[in-house]
């Protein structure tokens, strides 16, 4: 059986011979969380959530349809190139991730899918409300492969309520966040925020909450399941 014992972990710093252990005798040891995997079946909304883990040391893999994921096509491109491979956006994103495709909209898809969740601790997905469900992946299905399974929801405004079907494009976050009213010149024309601010936030939040959430649930052998809202946390 795999040993996933923490060995350095945040919640416990390791003392100062140790530190010193760490940087000089083992380096891999530096990796927090090594020895867990996550499924990343984000879009750009929820990709820098699965980079934060695979930064702390976790075994991401990307899942992508087969023709790829569209961030593939997005700007901007290394040295002008605007073909799928170019995309400087998804290089930094995914950079680390391993990568597999598969089609989870048809049955064979879906069997690789619950193959790979039956090995893995972490999915991460943002898709709309229901439509997971809707393929027959529902959390409840999820678990009946990995019991221990942590399920990282992100979507614009949850899974339920009156806004939760709503599209949620970066420029709505900065919106109904304020960070649009402060960007740029009253007397010009509006000027987009640097960067997905409210994408980035939401995911660094969440990311920020699987480690306690391993060690919480892991613990006490209970299973959880985390939505978190892109605009909720802006508005507030």
């Amino acid at each position: 059986m795999e040993d996933r014992r923490w060995r350095s972990s945040m919640f416990h710093p390791p003392s100062s011979t140790h530190r010193k252990s760490l940087m000089t005798d083992n380096p891999q040891a530096t990796a927090l969380l090594a020895g867990y995997r996550v499924l990343d079946l984000s879009s750009s909304m929820g990709a820098f959530c699965g980079k934060l883990l695979r930064d702390l040391g976790m075994d991401v893999i990307k899942i992508e349809p087969p023709d790829g994921d569209p961030s593939r096509a997005e700007p901007p491109f290394a040295k002008g190139h605007t073909d799928r491979e170019g995309s400087l956006r998804f290089a930094y994103l995914n950079a680390g991730k391993r990568s597999v495709t598969l089609d989870i909209t048809k049955a064979s898809g879906r069997k690789l899918l619950l193959d790979l969740v039956a090995r893995s601790d972490v999915l991460l997905e943002s898709f709309a409300p229901g439509y997971l469900a809707a393929q027959n992946l529902s959390y409840e299905a999820l678990l009946e492969k990995q019991s221990k399974l942590i399920l990282v929801s992100l979507t614009g405004f949850g899974q339920d309520g009156p806004y939760a079907q709503y599209k949620t494009p970066d420029i709505v976050g900065n919106a109904m966040g304020g960070l649009l009213y402060i960007s740029g010149d009253p007397t010009m024309t509006p000027c987009k925020p640097v960067t997905e601010s409210p994408w980035h936030s939401g995911s660094a939040r969440r990311g920020a909450s699987v480690p306690g959430s391993i060690r919480r649930f892991r613990r006490a052998w209970r299973c959880t399941s985390m939505s978190r809202s892109i605009i909720l946390p802006r508005v507030a």
